[in-house]
């Protein structure tokens, strides 16, 4: 819920440029076309049926004078007739595929208007309902990974260039950094999930004490902060200042320098350990 939401906010202004600039001479011209090629297949299907007409007629003629070769006649025309048959066949397919495939209608613009009003009701309540759904998803695809592929309809998840899983690895990417971020400036020799989970919050990102712990797992597995025995310094910083900028800088090269990341679910949460479908609950 909380992927699709996120998704719908990043292709709400996407939205609202598609229904201002939406010419309904793109519908005519589009129309026209399917139109057109329907035309050419028929129209095609209609030749070869003669086609196939004159051949009978010719099989005929030639069979009257065929005088013991009939069984030859029989053979080179069948073979002739069933070609012919296999293009019609092929033809009546293509027909069919044109015939079963939707045009949006000429009251399009009116449903986009009513998906912007649904797009903005969801981001206000933030939550969506089965009628939202039906008006503006056309299918939500769920990875191995837990991660999701949304298609919007009327078309427009072919316009907004953006992947729900590779903004949910760029998020988790920008926590990392910052939990390095927040241990470099620290200052104490160790920190501790309320911490972090309070420095996140002050960043932006929704509070959660639990959510901290895979990302501090994360940090162990990279040998930036270890446990220690004393419940009031649970996480020993063992990186020197050096170190953990180094550690953060090529982090920031790999994954943070663009908007192209590299998966991190499949390249570090898995190789540390940690659970990539809880590591970003609720941030």
């Amino acid at each position: 819920m909380e992927d699709v939401v996120t998704y719908i906010k990043l292709c709400r202004n996407a939205l609202s440029e598609v229904i201002a600039t939406y010419d309904m001479k793109d519908f005519d011209s589009e129309k026209r076309t399917v139109e057109e090629k329907r035309t050419e297949i028929q129209n095609n299907i209609s030749e070869r049926k003669k086609q196939l007409k004159v051949l009978f007629t010719q099989k005929v003629r030639d069979l009257s004078n065929a005088h013991g070769n009939e069984d030859i006649v029989n053979e080179t025309y069948d073979a002739l007739q069933q070609d012919i048959l296999s293009q019609i066949h092929g033809l009546e397919m293509q027909l069919k595929e044109l015939n079963d495939t939707s045009l949006e209608n000429e009251d399009v613009k009116e449903k986009l208007q009513n998906a912007l009003q649904v797009v903005d009701k969801i981001i206000e309540k933030g939550v969506l309902d089965r009628k939202d759904i039906e008006i503006l998803i056309e299918r939500i695809e769920v990875d191995e990974e837990g991660l999701p592929e949304i298609e919007l309809k009327y078309g427009l998840s072919g316009l907004i260039q953006y992947s729900p899983a590779q903004e949910m690895n760029h998020r988790e990417n920008e926590i990392i950094y910052q939990t390095m971020r927040l241990i470099y400036e620290e200052e104490r020799g160790y920190t501790s999930a309320k911490y972090l989970s309070k420095a996140l919050t002050d960043l932006g990102y929704p509070k959660s004490k639990k959510s901290v712990l895979p990302y501090i797992g994360l940090m162990m597995d990279m040998g930036i902060v270890e446990p220690s025995d004393n419940s009031l310094k649970p996480y020993t910083i063992v990186k020197s200042k050096e170190e953990l900028q180094e550690i953060m800088s090529n982090f920031f090269c790999d994954n943070l320098a663009d908007n192209t990341t590299v998966p991190l679910y499949n390249q570090d949460l898995h190789e540390y350990g940690v659970n990539r479908r809880h590591a970003g609950d609720d941030f």
